[in-house]
C-alpha cells in the first residue's frame, strides 16, 4: 500500500477521533457546569464598613498648638449566620469600600483591624454552647461552668489589618480579610473584633513645649457570626435565614437635589 493511500485512510479517522474527543470534553464542561463536580465556592462575609477622617486646622498657625479633629467609625453589621458546603472557604472582611481620609492640612495615622476568633466547642458541657441571639458581648469572652470555673472559649484565628501616616490631602483605601476553610461539617460559633482608628499628630518638632495632643478617634465593634457546614452541593443548600444586608446600607440615605438639571437654563 503506498503512502498517499494509507494518509487518505488514516486522515478521516484521525479528524472522528478528534471529533470525539471534543464531545466527550464538551460533556465534562457541562456536567462541571451542573454543579456535579465544581469545587466548593469562595464566600465573601462582610463585617463591617470602617470610615475614618482626619480634619485639620483652618489656619496653618493653629497647626502648633494640634487643633486637628479626628473620627473613626465601624459601621458594623448585626449577629448573623451562614449555610455553607463542606470545604468552602469563607473570607470574612472589612467591605470594599473601606476608605480613609486625610483632609488638608491635617497630619496623622488612620487604620482599621480585623482579629478573627472561633469559639471552642464544649463538649464535656454542651448546655455552654450560646445561641448567636443570646450573645452577651460585655461577658462573651467567658463562661462559667457548673463547678463556677470561668473558661476562656475564644482562641484567635487569623487577623488583618491597613494604616499609614500621612499628610492631607489624601485618600487611603485597603482591602482588609480573613480567609477560613471549612473541611467538616458541624457548626462553628465565630467573631471578629474590628477596630477603626484616627490619630492626629504633629506635623513637625517644635521648640517651644508641645500642647496636649489631639484626642484620638477609636471605634471598636464585635460581629458574631455562626457557620453551618453540610455535607451537600452548594446548589441544594438553602439558608435558614435571609441574609442581612451589607453593613453600612442603612445609613446611606440621598441628599435631596437642591437644583434640577431638567430646567433649561436662559441664555442672555
Amino acid at each position: 500500500m503506498s503512502n498517499h493511500l494509507k494518509l487518505w485512510i488514516c486522515l478521516p479517522v484521525t479528524v472522528l477521533l478528534l471529533s470525539c474527543g471534543v464531545v466527550l470534553a464538551q460533556d465534562s464542561q457541562t456536567e462541571q457546569q451542573g454543579g456535579q463536580v465544581l469545587p466548593p465556592p469562595t464566600i465573601k462575609y462582610v463585617l463591617a464598613s470602617p470610615r475614618a477622617a482626619l480634619i485639620g486646622p483652618v489656619r496653618a498657625a493653629a497647626a502648633r498648638h494640634g487643633r486637628q479633629s479626628a473620627g473613626a467609625e465601624n459601621f458594623p453589621r448585626e449577629n448573623g449566620e451562614i449555610k455553607i458546603p463542606t470545604g468552602a472557604r469563607v473570607v470574612f472582611c472589612l467591605s470594599r469600600n473601606l476608605e480613609g481620609v486625610w483632609y488638608r492640612r491635617s497630619f496623622g495615622r488612620l487604620g482599621a483591624s480585623i482579629v478573627l476568633q472561633k469559639r471552642r466547642p464544649c463538649r464535656e458541657h454542651p448546655q455552654l454552647e450560646p445561641d448567636i441571639q443570646d450573645i452577651d458581648i460585655a461577658d462573651a469572652n467567658d463562661i462559667t461552668d457548673a463547678n463556677g470555673v470561668r473558661h476562656n472559649h475564644w482562641v484567635t484565628i487569623g487577623r488583618d489589618g491597613a494604616g499609614d501616616v500621612r499628610r492631607g490631602p489624601s485618600i487611603g483605601k485597603a482591602k482588609i480579610g480573613v480567609p477560613v476553610l471549612f473541611d467538616r461539617p458541624g457548626v462553628y460559633l465565630l467573631r471578629g473584633i474590628i477596630r477603626t482608628i484616627a490619630v492626629p499628630l504633629y506635623p513637625r518638632p517644635s521648640e517651644e513645649p508641645k500642647p496636649k495632643r489631639p484626642l484620638a478617634a477609636v471605634d471598636r465593634d464585635v460581629v458574631y457570626v455562626k457557620v453551618k457546614v453540610v455535607d451537600l452541593p452548594i446548589t441544594q443548600i438553602t439558608p435558614d435565614e435571609e441574609p442581612t444586608l451589607e453593613p453600612d446600607i442603612a445609613y446611606i440615605l440621598p441628599m435631596p437635589k437642591e437644583t434640577s438639571p431638567n430646567d433649561p437654563n436662559q441664555a442672555g
